[in-house]
């Protein structure tokens, strides 16, 4: 039925064929279809070509294809099936335009050059468009292209929006979109924009192909350039302002990127999550790159940099920063300016802040700490560096150096310091000035150096590890030492002309001293005031008695017998020595070397301060009403009695240690030391230093305190207070250790072979170890993050309320608590056995190697609990995170709920077995059982060999219920819109069976008295449907009828069977034999048998 040809000039059709069963109208003033023709209809396809035409076979249409008239090429194929039209004067497309719904090309000259789709969607009118490159436009919906002047060279696909509208846009190959508008006045990209949403805009745009989208990307620019490799990507945040920019390749972010305008020219990369920049001119070229992983600010009013700036926190802040390469970042560095300088590098690993009013340095400017806030002046040069890891702190007026200032410490301050290269600092120096010269270079530190100063002139070197120095005049020409203990105070006038040295102490102040280098005196019998900076010996005895003994730094007393001294102040910085000494004096500091060979017996009414060293080779008898001690007491056999012990160097007693003390402080480079056993009976004892006995050690008391080591072959503590053995303290026993006390804070080292430990509150950061065995018996137990646990047999804990963020591991763990919360990792090797008397919660791991056993009323985990077998009972059970036994895994309890993300497998038997279920996420055994009183199931569970349930109650599934073997379910009510799919026999028995999902078997049996079905019932081998019979008194009763009312399908390969009363049908039966008997079938649907088809109808 119809096909109808018009006139007026030329229609040429040629190998033919035109088959219409509706329309196919052709009209023409010429139009010319070979290639060798065809036609086809079932309506619609309409042709008309005012002034040539021309397609080259087939036209399909089946529904709408319109062509109009003025110049239209085709080269064969249009098909359609709803809509299509195309419009002329000129369109040549090169071959197929099939539609399917919509496709729409109006001309004023359209070049495509192959394909063309539809499928609901593309539109492309046009004043010049041109696309080739193997062209294709496709859709599941939208491609909108307008024109004035647009050329894409190939491919622009979309299932959603592609809008390009234009005023010259060439882009040149793939698009891609769900959403990606590109409108015009210029953009030039050179291929590829993919989307989801990128919206370009205009008014200029360069790129050099790609231009990403995903998750959205929006560009309005006034003049972007990006060339050289182009990409301007995101995956999140992105905020151009423009003005000018122009980078030279890659503009990415994974988050936040926001750069403002009136230039920036980098010349390569900048990236982001998060980088902020303003501009108002920032260049950064020579190889461009400004990245951030973790903020980079900048600001504006030039920067110039060349290459670089990199970030973890960054802020430049500039009105004019020079640079000449890298700054970088790393965490944090902040820069603020008018004028600064550099030429080249500014790292930091921590902090660096330099705030300016001018700084010269040329090159480097590293730290971990380095604050510079000049207002005006500093200069480095001479290849400049300003290290520092860990502070260096400069504030200016003036300021010159001439090359490194580096730190660990360090601090100038100024108000014209000039010194020609070098301070340092490692670990302090400080440098205070008003008018301090040094030339000639160098003012180091190995500890301290702490300079002052109201004129002070040196020429070269000022050493350290503690000199302190606060002048009023000095003029010394070159050196000054102090490898501990000076302190030297010139308030008006010192000249020595070189070297003042101290290797243990120095403490020298002066009201005019001239010297000319080094300080020496001589006294061999002496009573009076002395000072004391040379030799003074007595061969066979030396007496010196009176006021005040100053026994300086290079001063020597030195006697081949017995040496007395007897003062109110002893002050000795020197050198004493003598067969036998005997000291008695108000107040004794030693900051020198005293030595006696056969015996040493001091008594000091009020403070004995030692830094340097008190020794005897034999017998020490010292009694004092306090002792400070920074250097060596020690002795064969050393005996202390004082109220008050404060040591921070070496007091050891080598065959015997006595110490009849309330309160010890041994401090941090403290060592207390004995050869044999060791009892101290005292108030309180802080130990951050050593303490060694090599034998026993008991101690008893009111509290402990250890920053330290305490070492002992073994050791028994009793302490009615606190034991805290904090930061990196160890408390190390070879053998046995019993501790018993108030309380334990540990976040050291409490490690023996056999550790017994009991306390009231317990809280470890730190390493609690029984290589043997360990025992904690505890009232509260807050084991922490860094905190750990550890038994090399066995190891038992009974506590209330405990707190786990650390480890704990044991060959086996025996766990009696009355709540467990646990964030961190407890590992019995071979066995973990938990007995909770309240609730545990895990957010971290609970595994072994064998057997784990966990009992508590409420068990929540959001963690990971492994074994090889694994057991956990409970009232309330919930899991968020990983259970898993490699062999089995066993759960019981009244409420079970397993969350979305959560996973609890085995490789063996899953056992689950409660009232109350509720299953998601991933759940999978090589044999899965389940019973319980209700089970509402919407993740995966997986038995591979088989999967049993039974449900007293109901069981709702919208997850997958999945087996390799088979599968038998029985709930009195099921209700699934998921999937119960096995690869062997399936049962499903009960009272009522709604299926909106799939239910799969090898044969599969629905033993229930209701099946209503909307989803697909699939026996593989047989599909049986009938009623389950019940017992009464023990007697098999006769089922009852089956209601079946079936919207969805029942497939299978063999046989259908239904048994049933009321059945219902507007679905789909399919099988190779059905077999029906019922009281009454209602069909709407399909029935159909492959082979015999029997239905018995008893109603």
């Amino acid at each position: 039925d119809n096909i109808s040809l018009s006139g007026n000039g030329k229609i040429q059709i040629s190998g033919s064929q035109l088959t219409a069963g509706n329309d196919i109208t052709l009209s023409a003033q010429d139009l010319t279809l070979d290639g060798t023709s065809r036609g086809d209809a079932s309506r619609d396809i309409r042709l008309a070509a005012k002034g040539t035409g021309t397609t080259q076979g087939k036209l399909t249409a089946g529904r709408d294809l319109s062509l109009g008239g003025g110049k239209l090429t085709n080269n064969g194929t249009l098909v359609s099936r709803g809509n299509m039209q195309i419009q002329g004067s000129e369109i040549a497309s090169g071959g197929l335009l099939q539609s399917g719904g919509n496709a729409t090309l109006k001309a004023g000259q359209t070049t495509i050059g192959g394909a063309v789709s539809g499928t609901k969607g593309l539109n492309v009118q046009a004043d010049t468009l041109s696309t080739t490159s193997g062209a294709q436009l496709q859709t599941d919906g939208a491609i909108n292209l307008a024109a004035r002047q647009i050329t894409l060279n190939g491919t622009q696909a979309a299932k959603g929006a592609l809008t390009v509208t234009a005023d010259n846009l060439q882009h040149n190959g793939k698009s891609s979109a769900a959403a990606a508008t590109l409108n015009g006045k210029a953009i030039i990209n050179s291929g590829t924009v993919v989307a989801p949403a990128l919206t370009l805009n205009g008014d200029s745009l360069t790129n050099s192909g790609l231009l990403q989208g995903s998750h959205t990307l929006n560009l309005v620019t006034a003049l972007l350039n990006n060339q050289r490799g182009g990409t301007i990507s995101t995956d999140g945040s992105l905020t151009l302002a423009v003005p000018d920019l122009s980078n030279a390749g890659l503009i990415t972010t994974g988050g936040n990127l926001n750069l403002s305008g009136n230039t920036l020219t980098n010349s390569g990369e900048i990236n982001a999550a998060n980088l902020t920049a303003k501009a108002g001119r920032l260049a950064n070229q020579h190889g461009g790159l400004l990245l951030a992983q973790g903020s980079l600010s900048l600001g504006g009013q030039a920067l110039d940099n060349a290459g670089q700036l990199a970030a973890d926190k960054q802020s430049l802040n500039f009105d004019t920063i020079n640079n000449q390469g890298a700054i970088q970042g790393d965490s944090a560095l902040s820069l603020t300016a008018r004028e600064a300088g550099n030429q080249g590098t500014v790292l930091t690993g921590g902090e660096m802040t330099i705030a300016a009013d001018t700084l010269t340095n040329s090159g480097a400017l590293q730290a971990t700490s380095l604050v510079l806030t000049l207002a005006k002046q500093f200069t480095n040069a001479q290849n400049g560096s300003v290290s520092a890891a860990n502070s260096l702190t400069l504030t200016a007026p003036s300021v010159s150096n001439a090359g490194l200032l580096s730190a660990s410490d360090s601090a100038v301050k100024a108000s014209s310091l000039i010194n020609n290269g070098t301070i340092q600092g490692a670990n302090q120096l400080t440098l205070d000035a008003a008018t301090l010269n040094h030339l000639g270079g160098v003012l180091f530190s190995g500890g301290n150096l702490n300079v002052q100063a109201t004129t002070l002139t040196s020429a070269g070197l000022m050493q350290g590890k503690i000199l302190n120095l606060a002048t009023g005049d000095w003029i010394n020409t070159g050196n000054a030492l102090s490898e501990q203990n000076a302190s030297l105070r010139v308030n008006k006038t010192l000249n020595n002309q070189g070297k003042i040295l101290g290797q243990n102490g120095i403490d020298l102040s002066a009201a005019s001293l001239e010297n000319s280098g080094w300080l020496i005196a001589k006294a061999l019998d002496f009573h009076g005031d002395l000072v004391n900076g040379g030799l003074i010996q007595g061969d066979d005895g030396l007496t010196l008695t009176g006021g005040a003994l100053a026994n300086r730094s290079g001063g020597q007393l030195l006697s081949g017998g017995q040496q007395t001294l007897g003062f109110r102040k002893l002050d000795n910085q020197g050198a004493m020595q003598g067969k036998s000494l005997i000291v008695t004096a108000d107040e004794w500091t030693n900051g020198g070397y005293l030595q006696a060979q056969d015996s040493l017996a001091a008594n000091v009414k009020g403070t004995l301060t030692n830094g340097g060293t008190l020794l005897s080779q034999n017998i020490f008898e010292l009694h004092a009403d306090k002792v400070i001690n920074q250097g060596s007491l020690a002795a064969d056999r050393l005996s202390l009695t004082a109220p008050s012990l404060i040591n921070s160097g070496l007091l050891q007693g080598n065959t015997s240690l006595q110490l009849a003390i309330a309160q010890i402080r041994n401090l941090q480079n403290g060592q207390l030391i004995s050869g044999g056993a060791l009892n101290l009976a005292l108030d309180s004892l802080e130990n951050d230093g050593l303490l060694q006995v090599n034998d026993a050690f008991s101690l008893t008391g009111e509290s402990l305190t250890n920053r330290g080591s305490i070492l002992a072959n073994n050791l028994a503590v009793d302490l009615r207070g606190a034991l805290e053995n904090l930061d990196n303290g160890q408390l190390v026993v070879r053998d046995n250790a019993a501790l018993a006390v108030g309380s334990l804070n540990n976040s050291g080292v409490l490690a023996a072979d056999k550790l017994n430990l009991r306390s009231g509150d317990t809280r470890n950061s730190g390493t609690v170890q029984g290589n043997g065995s360990l025992d904690i018996t505890a009232q509260r137990l807050d084991n922490q993050a860094a905190g750990k646990l550890l038994s090399g047999g066995a190891l038992r804990v009974n506590s209330g309320a405990t707190t786990n963020a650390g480890a704990w591991q044991g060959k086996t763990i025996d766990a009696d608590l009355a709540t467990l919360a646990n964030t961190g990792s407890i590992n019995g090797i071979d066995r973990l056995t938990g007995r909770i008397a309240g609730d545990l919660s895990n957010g971290g791991q609970l595994w072994s190697q064998e057997n784990l056993s966990l009992e508590a009323a409420g068990l929540s985990n959001t963690g990971k609990i492994i074994a090889k077998s694994l057991t956990l009972s409970g009232d309330t059970l919930i899991n968020n995170g990983l259970w898993q036994g490699a062999e089995s895994l066993s759960i019981s309890g009244d409420v079970l709920t397993t969350g979305a993300d959560s996973r609890t497998l085995t490789g063996g038997l899953l056992s689950l077995n409660v009232g109350q279920l509720s299953t998601g996420g991933t759940l999978q055994g090589q044999h899965a059982d389940v019973t319980a009183g209700s089970w509402r199931h919407e993740g995966s569970l997986l038995g591979l060999d088989g999967l049993n349930a039974n449900v007293a109650g109901t069981l709702n599934n919208s997850g997958d219920l999945l087996s390799h073997g088979g599968m038998e379910i029985n709930a009195l009510t099921l209700s699934s819109t998921g999937s119960l799919l096995s690869e062997g026999d399936m049962r499903l028995t009960g009272n009522a069976l709604d299926n909106r999902g799939a239910l799969q078997g090898k044969n599969l049996t629905l033993n229930q008295t209701s099946v209503t079905n909307t989803g697909t019932a699939i026996g593989l081998e047989s599909l049986t449907l009938e009623a389950r019979q019940t017992l009464a008194a023990r007697m098999l009763m006769a089922a009852p009828l089956m209601t079946l009312v079936n919207g969805g399908q029942m497939l299978t390969g063999g046989t259908l069977s239904v048994n049933g009363g009321d059945i219902t049908n507007a679905g789909t039966w399919q099988g190779q034999r059905i077999l029906l008997a019922a009281q009454s079938l209602q069909n709407s649907g399909a029935i159909q048998s492959a082979d015999a088809l029997q239905m018995t109808l008893a109603g």
